[in-house]
């Protein structure tokens, strides 16, 4: 265990960390490719600093992104008293993700995507980055005018649970000084305790 723990006075850190951003993007890529067969240059981020050329309109392609992420409650708080100790912090988030199918045969390619994920063994990749399928929502047919041609377009809303633990270096007490008063104010115990 780092110094980052109780034993020092401050802010703790996280000791580990669940999967980031981009490993959930990542994960969210490799599903859609494996599930519609779509090349992995041709499933790409739905938002970038320097979006690449637009496939040609006869190309079937995917763009995929995170559009909400949203707290469900309280996160859960659990100390482990093994060892040194340590409290790890699960907390649940709701993802709305949105994959927009381009190319003569996105509505396919859409409706591919949203049969697959009911299939337990293409939900394994979620699973390894700490995702679950919620829902998989309705297809709208979307068009875009680019260059003043109508481009086909299919959007396919998806619902995400994520899971994210974090550990903290929050050490058990082994001894210290202590005071143990009862309800009606007597004092029990004023020694060290061990």
């Amino acid at each position: 265990m780092s110094g980052n723990t109780s034993s020092n006075a401050g802010y703790l850190t996280p000791l580990t960390s669940p999967t980031t951003q981009v490993g959930i993007e990542d994960a969210l890529h490799d599903i859609v490719c494996g599930i519609t067969g779509l090349g992995a240059t041709l499933v790409r981020p739905r938002w970038q600093p320097e979006p690449p050329k637009q496939p040609e309109r006869a190309v079937n392609w995917c763009s995929i992104g995170i559009l909400d992420r949203q707290p469900q409650g309280f996160p859960a708080v659990t100390h482990d008293g093994t060892g040194r100790g340590k409290d790890t912090v699960t907390t649940w988030e709701t993802l709305d993700v949105i994959a927009s199918f381009y190319g003569p045969n996105g509505q396919d390619l859409a409706a591919l995507l949203r049969d697959g994920l009911y299939v337990e063994q293409n939900r394994v990749g979620l699973r390894a980055a700490g995702l679950a399928l919620g829902e998989v929502g309705r297809m709208t047919n979307v068009p875009e005018l680019i260059n003043g041609t109508w481009v086909p377009r299919v959007d396919l809303a998806l619902v995400i649970r994520s899971e994210a633990r974090r550990e903290f270096g929050v050490l058990n007490i082994v001894c210290g000084p202590a005071v143990i008063e009862t309800d009606t104010g007597l004092i029990a115990q004023t020694a060290p305790m061990n």
